[in-house]
């Protein structure tokens, strides 16, 4: 895990975030895609219960 910012730090491609990038650990660590034809597809999804619910019966509602 990386350590956290201080301050606003950018990568040198410009991305940003809540913690330091190491470019050079990161470069050392690049794999070959098992099947680099098939879309990427991020299945995560958020669940909150701040104010407003949204949690795992109501996505479950939404997937019907």
């Amino acid at each position: 895990m990386g350590t956290m910012m201080s301050e606003s730090k950018a990568a040198s491609d410009g991305r940003r975030g809540i913690f330091d990038v190491d470019d050079a650990w990161l470069e050392g660590r690049k794999e070959d895609a098992i099947d680099p034809e098939l879309p990427i597809v991020d299945p995560h999804h958020h669940l909150w219960d701040r104010g407003s619910r949204y949690l795992l019966d109501e996505f479950r509602g939404d997937l019907v």
